[in-house]
């Protein structure tokens, strides 16, 4: 018969019994028939406290015969470890299993009443604190300052470049599927601003928040900006290429391609878009590249005069004969000939973006 270890009643009945999950629950049962004493049961209203530290040492524990297991733990009887892991103190615990290193005690039990994601979690934490390098350290202060650690928390760590390991960065961006983005983002923005330091972005960050990505990136772009277009000028065409390009002309036309919300200088620096000045006449044109499943080429998508008003038709033939010497279309929907355009316009229901998307490699 199960023998029942001897317990904290006065804490234990204040609160709900929480039978651990995932990969430490295999463990336990197999620990507890073993000793052939209750352990499962014990835990479940054990403090959070306790269970991170046993959830710790399980992890350490998976082989109990690798050498890397503490010969002191590997000893013990399986119902000594038992009552071991139920009376001693967390600390002692995570000490004995994972070694006396500063502050791994009180990182471990930030992690909560559930188990990391899988047991290399718990040997990671104790990669970042006794590591050397100037990236590691950075990280274990991220440790040390988190409220909560969980394994996405860690993942995040790995994922961030060095001046992004602050704690209140880590914290503004939130998870590792952020900090995934936030990195991409990142990338995007190391390309098109040439020379920003990364110290710079991380105080945006920390300032601003990763809330809305594409406002944070359009924000810096506009004042960074640097080479955001691969088009040529020429005789007739000047292109926007800084994000001073894009303030003045913004503010020269009154149009949004200043504006944060409207992330026109984003769409340039991904190369989705370009915009130029036509020298003969204050019109701004907007071109798009397109695929076809073969080639990649640009296309005329608009000619807009001051505040976004149309351009005189003559203005726009000649810019769409210049832009057919050099290789860009200007593509519209075309009916059959014997159909009044007039009737096209007023029957027709097809919306030409809806033909668009985004290539995929």
């Amino acid at each position: 018969m199960t023998k029942n270890p001897p317990t904290n009643r006065r804490a234990d009945l204040g609160r709900s019994p929480d039978v651990p999950r995932g990969w430490a629950l295999p463990m336990l049962m197999d620990i507890e028939n073993t000793a052939d004493r209750r352990l499962i049961g014990p835990l479940a209203v054990a403090s959070a406290e306790r269970r991170s530290a046993v959830f710790a040492a399980l992890a350490k524990l998976q082989d109990r015969d690798q050498a890397e297991t503490p010969a002191t733990i590997r000893s013990l009887a399986p119902e000594v470890l038992v009552e071991w892991l139920l009376t001693a103190t967390p600390r002692e615990i995570v000490e004995t299993c994972h070694g006396a290193i500063p502050a791994l005690a009180a990182t471990v039990a930030k992690t909560g009443s559930s188990p990391l994601d899988a047991p290399a979690d718990y040997g990671r934490i104790v990669s970042i604190l006794t590591g050397t390098t100037r990236r590691a350290r950075r990280q274990a202060t991220c440790l040390r300052q988190s409220r909560r650690i969980t394994s996405d928390y860690l993942r995040s760590l790995d994922l961030l470049r060095d001046a992004y390991l602050r704690p209140s960065v880590v914290a503004a961006i939130g998870g590792a599927a952020m900090a995934r983005q936030v990195e991409q983002a990142s990338e995007v923005l190391t390309r098109a601003c040439l020379g920003l330091p990364d110290h710079v972005l991380a105080q945006s960050l920390e300032q601003r928040g990763a809330d809305d990505l594409r406002a944070w990136v359009t924000r810096m772009l506009l004042r960074y900006g640097y080479a955001l277009c691969d088009l040529e000028d020429d005789a007739d065409l000047s292109f926007l290429r800084t994000g001073d390009d894009f303030r003045a002309c913004g503010q020269r036309y009154r149009n949004c391609l200043d504006d944060e919300r409207a992330g026109k200088i984003t769409n340039a620096a991904l190369g989705v878009t370009a915009y130029a000045e036509w020298r003969a006449a204050p019109v701004v044109v907007e071109l798009v590249r397109l695929h076809d499943g073969a080639e990649t080429f640009w296309v005329c998508d608009g000619i807009y005069g001051v505040a976004n008003e149309p351009a005189p038709v003559t203005v726009q033939r000649a810019i769409r004969a210049h832009l057919r010497q050099r290789g860009i279309r200007s593509l519209a929907l075309a009916h059959r000939d014997c159909v009044e355009p007039v009737a096209v316009q007023r029957l027709a229901d097809i919306d030409p973006v809806g033909f668009l998307w985004f290539r995929q490699e």
